[in-house]
């Protein structure tokens, strides 16, 4: 193991516009991030189609069933013998893959940031370099330090091959063209692998491995490999899942274009199992990872203004961190939100219950709210109007009395007039 230890000091305006240049990027990652997630609920659980097939008879073909979806249940056997043309010999396999191994550098990286006085910012980058196992070596033109680290390319690729035409009792299958199940790893022993020895290169085996070295087991050099292997047996238990074109298939494709043309492990409930748990598998797996790379993208969005805070000691990474627990509650809301609305937009069902629910809610607390507000309302208009009613009466009548007492003053006078003359 090897290690190296690199310090760089950035000042606080490259700081700054380190911060701003990536902007862009993230922005449009945020963006992007709502269009996957709204999609990725369109991903459709085949399970929930699989289970409508029809089971048939792998003894002998109805004819009643061709052209359906159907799933047949028995092993799977082939003819014809397997090899990988080089280490591993001919067998009864339906099909077998070579994974290959080589000992190689990998470099580690670990990095701690400092602020300065005067808001400039060092870090501390340590390079470590180990050596290890791995079927996709790095690159070492890459690596920090590549003199004394390089990894050569593999002297042998790992592979997968099947056998030609396979059948499940009455039914043939080309067997290149249709998804098999996943493979068993086997133990690799003298009877059933090829092992050569010459000047540069010895095989042996070890702990279920072939190693390939120039070395040994216990001091291997970069640029050995080991060998495993993983088979599907001849003879096999599968359930098949197709369309039926009498003792041929074909894939299965439903009117929205959903395909399934595959062999699965064991039963049919055994296979809708399967199913079930990738549709869950890649349901939750896009849904984890862009709701991170919105987080992401939100929190670098924000990056200047941490850099910007960075001018006040009490600052210092206290910014940082409020602005990853804020955008990660924001994201984590969004997110939700627009996953809840696409399942609902994406579901007849859940839009009906929605909708019943939104109105049942708007019903019941919404409009009688209202309704209770305006009922004093109309009340006080009544009132109103019983007193605006009220006091037209007393206008009349004042009115009336008004006019009965002009009468008798005109009378008063007519009286006060008459006596006089007769008194005279």
């Amino acid at each position: 193991m090897d290690s190296y230890t690199k310090v760089t000091t950035k000042w606080y305006g490259s700081r700054i516009m380190d911060s701003i240049k990536w902007i862009l990027f993230w922005f449009i990652m945020f963006i992007v991030s709502f269009i996957v997630l709204w999609t990725n609920e369109w991903t459709v659980d085949l399970s929930t189609i699989a289970k409508n097939s029809t089971v048939v008879d792998s003894v002998k073909i109805d004819s009643a069933t061709e052209w359906k979806f159907v799933a047949v249940t028995w092993e799977i056997n082939s003819e014809e013998v397997l090899w990988d043309n080089l280490y591993l010999k001919a067998g009864k396999y339906i099909s077998i893959s070579r994974t290959v191994e080589m000992y190689s550098w990998e470099e580690e990286t670990k990095t701690e940031t400092e602020k300065n006085v005067g808001w400039s910012e060092t870090t501390t980058t340590t390079y470590t370099y180990n050596t290890v196992w791995t079927e996709s070596p790095d690159d070492s033109s890459s690596f920090d330090t590549s003199s004394g680290h390089f990894n050569p390319g593999k002297s042998l690729q790992s592979v997968t091959d099947t056998v030609g035409n396979s059948n499940i009792w009455a039914y043939n299958i080309d067997t290149p063209s249709i998804k098999l199940p996943g493979m068993k790893s086997i133990t690799l022993t003298k009877d059933i692998v090829v092992l050569e020895n010459n000047s540069t290169w010895s095989t042996s085996l070890v702990s279920g491995y072939l190693y390939k070295w120039e070395g040994t087991f216990s001091n291997p050099k970069v640029w050995d490999i080991r060998i495993s292997y993983s088979v599907l047996n001849n003879g096999t238990n599968v359930t098949a899942m197709w369309t039926q074109t009498w003792d041929k298939i074909t894939s299965f494709i439903d009117e929205d274009g959903n395909k399934i043309y595959r062999v699965f492990n064991w039963t049919k409930a055994a296979a809708l199992s399967t199913l079930k748990n990738e549709y869950l598998f890649k349901l939750w797996a896009f849904r984890a990872l862009w709701f991170i790379l919105m987080w992401f993208g939100l929190s670098l969005l924000l990056w200047p203004i941490s850099v910007l805070l960075d001018v006040l000691p009490m600052l210092w990474g206290l910014s940082r961190w409020i602005i990853w627990i804020i955008t990660f509650i924001i994201s984590a809301i969004l997110s939700i939100i627009t996953i809840l609305i696409s399942i609902i937009f994406h579901n007849i069902f859940a839009l009906i219950i929605a909708v019943a629910v939104v109105w049942f809610f708007w019903y019941r607390f919404v409009k009688q709210k209202m309704d209770n507000k305006e009922k004093p309302n109309e009340e006080i208009k009544v009132k109103q109007n019983n007193t605006l009613e009220k006091s037209e009466e007393v206008k009349e009548e004042w009115k009336e009395i008004k006019e009965v007492k002009e009468e008798w003053k005109v009378e008063d006078k007519k009286n006060t007039t008459s006596v006089g003359f007769d008194i005279e």
